[in-house]
């Protein structure tokens, strides 16, 4: 014959856990890029017309590419030709190239 060892019920088993072997999580590192979108050309005679265009066509793919909600844009610096990108998100970071903001908030 079988015994069937009696059930405890969610009471009895929420009552026996313990917070002690939980690790605090890891804090999250924050990383930044920053784009400068000023020159188009290199050196003292503009480019040609379509080598501009596939230099603005390329950035507007990156910028694009950049639409994600994972990204933060900060457009504190536009006026300065500076663009402002921050994640948390360690897997974007190593895909655009982000690095790690070691400055304190």
């Amino acid at each position: 014959m079988t015994m069937l060892k009696k059930a405890h019920s969610p009471i009895e088993i929420d009552s026996t856990l313990t917070m002690t072997n939980v690790e605090d999580p890891r804090p999250s590192m924050r990383y930044e890029l920053t784009v400068r979108n000023k020159f188009i050309g290199v050196g003292d005679q503009p480019p040609a017309l379509g080598k501009m265009a596939d230099a603005l066509r390329a950035q507007a793919e990156f910028f694009e590419a950049l639409d994600d909600p994972r990204i933060e844009y900060d457009s504190s610096e536009w006026k300065n030709d500076y663009h402002l990108f921050y994640t948390d998100d360690e897997t974007i970071a190593k895909e655009f190239g982000f690095s790690e903001n070691t400055e304190e908030d």
